[in-house]
Formats: C-alpha cells, sequence, structure tokens
C-alpha cells in the first residue's frame, strides 16, 4: 500500500514538471525590438463623433427632449445621404476582430456629459488622401474631411497620423483633433462649431 501511495506521488510530481517544463517552452516570451513579426496589431477604425447643444449647453441629441435634433441631422458621402439610426439599427454581427464596419450615421457614446452621433467607421489602416462629406444639422452645411497616413515601420509598429477638417481648416482643439466636435445650435436655426480646449 505504501509502494502504491509513493508511486502515486512521484507519477503526481513528475506530471506536474512536465506541465511547468511544457508551459514554460511555449508561453509567451518577450519580444525584442528586432523581431516583432508575432505581435498582431488591432488598428483602431476612424469614425467621426458629433454632439449638438443650444446656447445653454442643453444636449439637443437627447431624444428624451422634444426638441431633439436626430431627425434633423444627416450627412451626404460618396453620393447618399445617411440619416441618423439607433445603435441597434446601425450595428450588425461583429467579429472578435477589431475591424471596421461601417455603419453610417448612428448613436454613438457619451462624451462627457453629452450623447453625440458617430458616422462611419473608416479603415484606420489605409491611406487615406481626403475623404469628405458633408454633415446637414438643420439648415446648416459643414464640409468635414480627413485624412490618414498610415504605414509600417522597420520594427513592426504602426505610424498613424490623422487629421480632421472643418470647412477645409484643420482642427487643432482637444476634442477635434481626434475627430470629435461640437456644435451649438441656436433658437433661430444657426449652427456654429465650439472648439473644445
Amino acid at each position: 500500500m505504501k509502494r502504491t501511495i509513493e508511486m502515486i506521488f512521484m507519477t503526481l510530481v513528475i506530471f506536474l514538471i512536465a506541465v511547468f517544463v511544457s508551459m514554460t517552452m511555449t508561453s509567451c516570451s518577450i519580444v525584442d525590438d528586432d523581431n516583432r513579426e508575432d505581435i498582431i496589431w488591432d488598428i483602431a477604425p476612424i469614425e467621426l463623433n458629433f454632439v449638438v447643444t443650444d446656447a445653454q449647453g442643453n444636449d439637443l441629441l437627447d431624444s428624451t427632449r422634444t426638441d431633439h435634433l436626430l431627425n434633423d441631422i444627416t450627412v451626404d458621402y460618396d453620393g447618399k445621404t445617411y440619416k441618423y439610426m439607433t445603435m441597434e439599427e446601425a450595428r450588425h454581427t461583429q467579429t472578435r476582430a477589431y475591424m471596421a464596419s461601417f455603419y453610417g450615421l448612428h448613436e454613438s457614446y457619451q462624451i462627457g456629459n453629452y450623447r453625440s452621433i458617430a458616422f462611419g467607421e473608416f479603415s484606420g489602416d489605409e491611406n487615406v488622401e481626403l475623404r469628405e462629406m458633408v454633415l446637414h444639422i438643420g439648415k446648416n452645411t459643414f464640409r468635414i474631411s480627413y485624412t490618414n497616413r498610415f504605414q509600417w515601420l522597420s520594427n513592426g509598429s504602426p505610424d498613424i497620423n490623422r487629421k480632421y477638417y472643418l470647412e477645409g481648416k484643420e482642427l487643432t482643439d482637444s476634442w477635434g483633433k481626434y475627430g470629435n466636435m461640437v456644435f451649438s445650435y441656436t433658437t433661430d436655426g444657426k449652427a456654429v462649431y465650439m472648439p473644445v480646449e
């Protein structure tokens, strides 16, 4: 009996040593800068986000407000006009991979204290000299565009340089430079871009 227990114990010890050795031989290791081919990069897609408030700072994308503007906002892109859709209407099956899926003009996440709507997504790993669209807020029209320079560096890392433009002028404020735009809508129906510093 004692011999059987010793055999079971030794078998267990050998098994645990084998598992430990196999795990250390097959586990991830630190990759040096010269050998990065085993890194998988997920490049974030490009999406333009819009916030619309009134002069007092009230959220005009809040569908519970009687004066919301969700039905008065469209985007013209590539010969087609896109109307607002809820997240459920816009989203379709996604995979675990973080790939760009074009949804059109749709409900998006909250930016600060405000709801936002978004237009996109566009692939973040393609070079775009200038992609243009027209945003309509009520009777107001805004020409919006962006550029995207993408390349792989010699060490295997991506190098991305994106710029966003409103009426041909580069957006450099703290939100605009990332494709997030805030518009103030007045009672007389005029919308104005509001840089966020």
